[in-house]
């Protein structure tokens, strides 16, 4: 595309000759037809990488900053229209695709994926963008965030090169706050639930709902908004959308659990399967194969993953929120038949006012209870366990997260159930800014070989 083309579009007046068919955030990955996006990453500026050679090697620079290069344009809140620009330059990309986006504090993962297995079973050319990975045929890439940046999603899906049908989505209210997926326009997008979270980033819960809430108040006439009509907040998303609504719940709903349930899982798990089970019906989906599709949905994302039960159980799982911990615990408590063992720590330069909350609620269900290393970051870890303690009456406190869950498992009776919670499956820890590999997962394999 004419670079002429695209700046007109933004409104900006300069003129080439340029042509443009590439975008690029990375520094490293330019040519003489790549615009290079240069804004601030976590510990460098794109502009730090700009010299006479690079000027030399690049079509254009968009910027954030101005500079004396010819070649590169300031724009002003550049990062908050990077969906616009692509938007210009890959109008039509997603025209045939039907979008389908997962949104709420928790269950993302767990129903975007269970959305993803159903149409891989239905034989539908599908991709599934998020937490950390793209999922599509039966290959994986790993990933950073929950929703991408637009240029890296539109780079990693014009890489993969393939048609598809349907591109299932994880949208992260940071996401839709920072414009992320405006470049994309939603046949559905599923409401899962609403519970403090990010308020580190969002301040305070209104402003956090109602970026939650935009996402369906832009939604044409002619998408589904799929709505879990149990949660509090679900009548005030209803009221504010023009899509078409369709409910689900245990009880209340259009479809509830005496259309599909499943026996055998977390509670908070059936809301899931009902999300999932709700899109399939608004797409007109094979029932028999979505039912069997979710009956063999193996829960191994580290969400509610049962890693280990014999004489007593150990689930892993990524509940980091008030919200997400009340339902795995009370969850758990349901089915434990002696002691309930909870590990978890809390994440360092986030939301502290959650952490106290968070601290009564394991309280409240908790027999034994083991404070540790989360993601720390260059918070103090000492810090982070004292707001958590303020809620706990008794803890014990390990900080290395490896001994933390071996002690937890060592001294685990016949019928206990030992509970890790807040990183699920993720295979680092953040400690002074510096990502170390360490895997909850792992950890927990290699402590049961010891026992065994």
């Amino acid at each position: 595309m004419k670079l002429n083309k695209i700046l007109k579009k933004l409104q900006i007046n300069f003129k080439s000759n340029i042509k443009i068919n590439k975008l690029s955030i990375n520094h490293k990955f330019v040519d003489k037809n790549t615009c290079f996006i240069a804004l601030q990453g976590n510990n460098h500026h794109g502009l730090d990488f700009v010299n006479e050679k690079f000027i030399n090697n690049v079509g254009i620079i968009f910027s954030d900053k101005k500079t004396e290069y010819q070649k590169c344009i300031c724009i002003d809140n550049l990062f908050y229209r990077l969906s616009e620009i692509v938007s210009i330059m890959y109008k039509n990309l997603f025209k045939k695709v039907k979008v389908i986006g997962v949104t709420g504090t928790c269950g993302k993962t767990t129903t975007a994926t269970m959305i993803y297995e159903i149409f891989k079973k239905q034989n539908k050319r599908v991709i599934y963008f998020g937490t950390h990975k793209i999922l599509y045929d039966n290959k994986e890439i790993d990933t950073n965030n929950t929703t991408l940046n637009p240029i890296d999603f539109i780079n990693q899906y014009l890489t993969i090169n393939q048609e598809f049908d349907y591109l299932v989505l994880e949208v992260s209210s940071h996401a839709i706050l920072e414009n992320r997926i405006d470049f994309l326009n939603f046949y559905i997008i599923v409401f899962t639930n609403f519970s403090q979270d990010h308020l580190d980033y969002h301040l305070n819960m209104d402003n956090y709902f109602n970026v939650k809430q935009s996402l369906f108040k832009r939604l044409p006439k002619d998408s589904y908004a799929i709505i879990n009509i149990d949660d509090d907040k679900a009548y005030e998303i209803i009221s504010n959308t023009n899509a078409n609504i369709i409910t689900y719940g245990i009880n209340n709903g259009k479809y509830t659990s005496k259309d599909y349930s499943r026996n055998n899982i977390f509670d908070f798990n059936e809301y899931n399967l009902l999300a999932a089970y709700s899109v399939s019906k608004v797409l007109n989906l094979n029932e028999n194969i979505t039912i069997e599709s979710l009956n063999n949905y193996d829960f191994s994302y580290g969400r509610s993953q049962i890693v280990y039960q014999k004489e007593f159980r150990i689930a892993l799982d990524y509940a980091h929120s008030p919200g997400a911990f009340n339902a795995i615990l009370r969850s758990c408590k349901k089915q434990c038949f002696n002691r309930l063992i909870v590990i978890f720590g809390c994440g360092g330069n986030r939301d502290k006012d959650k952490r106290e909350k968070i601290g009564k609620i394991v309280d409240k269900y908790a027999n034994i209870i083991i404070l540790t290393n989360d993601n720390p970051r260059d918070e103090d870890e000492k810090s982070i366990i004292a707001d958590i303690k303020k809620g706990i009456n008794k803890a014990i406190v390990i900080y290395d997260r490896k001994k933390a869950i071996e002690y937890g498992i060592s001294i685990a009776k016949k019928d206990d159930f030992v509970l890790v919670l807040g990183k699920g499956n993720e295979n680092y820890q953040i400690i002074k800014n510096k990502k170390i590999q360490f895997s909850d997962l792992e950890c927990i394999k290699e402590s049961v070989k010891k026992l065994e």
